[in-house]
């Protein structure tokens, strides 16, 4: 401008330039727009209705009234409780329990659950509000309402929580509500442990096994040994609460038992039952002492003549009166050994064990029925009963 000193222009112009010059450019537009997340499939289409008819394998049902079981804030620990649960059974018996799936049924009365596995109920029992269940021989001194034990079946009775300083004085155990479903749970986990082993958990645990005994795999799969077979034989196992913790072990025996060329269901799971032998002892002699029921020797070796051998495995090809009059002889000898406080076993031959099992089963399921090369020669036996084939009609 005219008349005017340039210094000073030069100075604001040379500013604006620099400030220009550091302000933030303008961001570039984006060549392409970014994938939109795919939306949600509608309710009712095939994706989701696919989706929800997924099974679960174990999945507990409560009432109303048990609701505050599983809310932590209003003291529930039922959670907790089965969260301790899944690692006993692992410890106990070898295998991973299933997520125990929680929730409500307003079929269910306000006070009941109910415990499905695969979707099917196959336990239910009550836990009122207010109440702890009384639990031994004392129970009459108590006021409350009777019923059964949910888990074991003995006599109890539900009473006022406020009784259960009378009932420590009168020698009797109490359990409160979350006790008394985890209890039942896992009850119905034992009982229900080989149907719970899936093919994927079977893997699993041959897949700690490859890592720390890498061998062992490597000569099953040489053997022929498919995972449905180890499957199975675990299954078979769990079904009789023999533990299958020691993986290792069985596997060599399997492993031994194929290379023979017998890979049938029941000759692996003898030679597994025959590797476990000294557990299989101790789980029926608490004190050392194994009490067995004992088919006399004409009565066996007539069984043996009339073994089947089909896709199944080993059974009884005996008529329907002589399998009805065997099952009710051994039900009494085991009923009379009860009423004198000892819990017998069925001894017989090893061969003939898994069809004799299989005829038990249905009537007598608590009835453990073992091998006599099962049991190690240094485990002492007390024969306290013994069915003969006069007792028996043989046909």
């Amino acid at each position: 401008m005219p008349g005017l000193p340039k210094l000073p222009f030069l100075v604001i112009g040379l500013g604006v330039t620099v400030l220009g010059a550091r302000l933030p450019k303008e961001l570039p537009v984006e060549e392409a727009e970014s994938e939109p997340a795919p939306a949600a499939p509608a309710p009712d289409s095939p994706e989701a209705l696919a989706a929800s008819l997924g099974v679960e394998p174990l999945a507990l049902e409560l009432g109303l009234e048990l609701i505050d079981l599983v809310q932590p804030e209003r003291g529930g620990d039922l959670l907790d409780r089965v969260k301790s649960l899944r690692r006993n059974v692992a410890m106990e018996l070898g295998i991973v329990m299933p997520q125990v799936h929680t929730r409500d049924n307003l079929d269910l009365s306000s006070s009941a659950y109910a415990i499905k596995v695969h979707d099917v109920e196959v336990a239910r029992g009550e836990a009122p509000r207010g109440k702890l269940l009384a639990i031994g021989p004392n129970i009459d001194q108590l006021s409350g309402v009777d019923t059964r034990d949910p888990a074991f079946g003995g006599r109890a009775k539900w009473i006022a929580a406020e009784l259960s300083h009378q009932a420590a004085v009168a020698g009797v155990t109490v359990v409160d509500r979350s006790a008394v479903v985890t209890t039942h749970l896992a009850e119905v986990v034992r009982e229900h442990a080989g149907a719970l082993l899936s093919r994927q958990d079977t893997k699993l645990l041959l897949d700690v096994v490859k890592n720390t005994n890498p061998v062992v795999l490597e000569e099953m799969t040489a053997a022929g040994l498919t995972l449905g077979d180890v499957q199975g034989v675990l299954r078979a196992l769990l079904d009789e609460g023999v533990p299958v913790r020691d993986l290792v072990r069985i596997v060599e025996a399997l492993t031994e038992q194929a290379r023979t060329g017998q890979k049938d269901p029941d000759g692996l799971l003898e030679a597994a039952r025959i590797t476990l032998g000294s557990t299989i002892g101790s789980l029926y002699a608490p004190e050392g002492t194994l009490p067995v029921i004992t088919l006399a020797p004409p009565l066996e070796h007539h069984l043996l003549g009339a073994l089947q051998s089909g896709d199944r495995g080993r059974t009884l090809g005996i008529t329907a009166p002589s399998a009805e009059s065997l099952v009710r002889q051994l039900a009494k000898l085991s009923r009379d050994a009860e009423s004198r406080g000892e819990v017998p076993v069925v001894m017989c031959s090893t061969r003939l064990r898994p069809a004799l099992r299989r005829l038990l089963r249905p009537s007598l399921p608590r009835l453990a029925v073992v091998g006599a090369g099962e049991i190690g020669a240094s485990m002492p036996v007390e024969t306290i009963g013994s069915v003969n084939d006069e007792a028996v009609a043989l046909n």
